[in-house]
């Protein structure tokens, strides 16, 4: 079928290496306040990486700082989602400590929103 096994690594490297590219992108826009552009950066990671916690984590954060400074809803149920999501894959991550702290306060405040 024109694949070899050494073929198919060096694409799954490559693959990784994409993903990783993007989060380091993610990070450097969230950390230089870009919200959006970050989150656009961190979606794209998952896109390459669906199984990667530290990006849905990175991006539910993102979400939850785009919550803090605009108020809009929908903001925080995609920040409750991909917390969600980060834990599921992690729960015993450096981050899930404090994952499960703001997933314990959007429940709280979800249902106050309209």
């Amino acid at each position: 079928h024109g694949f070899s096994k050494r073929n198919a690594g060096f694409k799954l490297n490559y693959a990784l290496q994409r993903a990783s590219a993007f989060f380091g992108l993610c990070y450097c826009e969230i950390q230089r306040e870009n919200i959006l552009r970050g989150s656009q950066w961190c979606e794209k990671a998952l896109a390459i990486d669906k199984h990667d916690p530290y990006s849905w984590n990175l991006l539910g954060t993102a979400y939850l700082d785009l919550f803090n400074r605009d108020n809009r809803r929908e903001y925080l149920v995609k920040a409750e989602t991909n917390l969600r999501k980060a834990l599921e894959l992690n729960p015993d991550a450096e981050f899930a400590h404090e994952a499960q702290t703001n997933l314990k306060q959007i429940r709280e405040i979800l249902p106050q929103l309209r």
